[in-house]
């Protein structure tokens, strides 16, 4: 009944996804080998990468299964064949010397939800990871970038050959906003009575002339509390950058594990801002707008 029915999906040109797992015995048998070779041809067939552990090939975790078919599924089915994403995630760091550094209490936890939210409806995804504690989503349809320093994060990103392939970025990463006028090679002494630091503006990523010529731009703005003032500088943020949207958020939840934030998305042309109560719900709505004004 198996073979059945696997004979009738390839006959029907449908989408076979297959998920090797069995002991290297089995996996080395020459009948095997020459069976996946001769799958790996036929149209619509593509196998799941099993997880290699102890001799054998085993299963991945059933979220992870469930993720990969998400992404492989949706992405055949919508033609998203060259649709690919840029997301930033964590908090970047500026050291202060070998031992110290500064940064923010961001986890990447809004960054892993949207990346997953991206996957799952078929979207290619590239994260730039800067300090963060999140889980990452485990699946072929992204790549992960570790630079948690924020010069190694500005120079990836001011190279045009680095961003050009993207039709979309989604700046999420709390980035530093000043650093140490110069790194001392060496550690400072800790039994010094008093310390000072002379702290200078780093450039704004989203000015960056390589992020400005991605066309759909998406960023955050994170004030102290929602007053007409703040929400002002969120505007700004908008409308100085020709950004598509922004998350506006507030409050002492806004960083940290926790999933619950208070924040509102603000559109570019759209008077209808959308209040959100968590990031899960700010992560489904993100890739929803965008996939809506992107397929248009």
């Amino acid at each position: 009944a198996c073979t059945t029915y696997i004979q009738s999906a390839l006959g029907s040109r449908k989408l076979l996804l297959i998920l090797p797992t069995m002991h290297d015995s089995l996996r080395c048998s020459p009948a095997f080998q020459a069976n996946m070779r001769i799958l790996s041809g036929f149209e619509n067939v593509e196998f799941l990468e099993p997880r290699k552990a102890e001799g054998k090939w085993k299963s991945p975790s059933p979220d992870e299964i469930a993720l990969e078919i998400a992404f492989r599924f949706n992405r055949k089915k919508h033609g998203k064949g060259g649709r690919q994403v840029l997301v930033t995630l964590g908090g970047t760091i500026t050291p202060i010397d070998s031992a110290r550094v500064i940064t923010n209490l961001s986890s990447g936890t809004l960054g892993a939800l949207l990346v997953r939210q991206l996957l799952e409806r078929g979207v290619k995804v590239c994260a730039i990871c800067a300090s963060h504690t999140a889980q990452l989503p485990v699946c072929t349809g992204v790549d992960y970038i570790n630079l948690p320093k924020f010069s190694d994060f500005h120079e990836w990103l001011a190279q045009d050959k680095n961003t050009k392939q993207f039709s979309a970025i989604f700046h999420l990463a709390a980035v530093s906003d000043y650093a140490p006028s110069r790194e001392l090679p060496s550690k400072i002494d800790s039994a010094k009575a008093q310390l000072e630091l002379e702290l200078l503006p780093v450039p704004k990523l989203i000015k960056l002339p390589t992020v400005r010529k991605i066309p759909f731009k998406m960023a955050c703005k994170y004030t102290d509390s929602d007053t007409k003032t703040s929400k002002q500088k969120a505007l700004h943020l908008l409308n100085d950058n020709k950004l598509d949207m922004v998350f506006w958020n507030w409050g002492q939840e806004s960083f940290g594990k926790a999933l619950a934030t208070t924040g509102i998305l603000i559109l570019q042309d759209d008077e209808k801002h959308v209040v959100v109560e968590s990031k899960k719900q700010i992560a489904a709505l993100l890739v929803e707008k965008f996939l809506n004004r992107t397929s248009k």
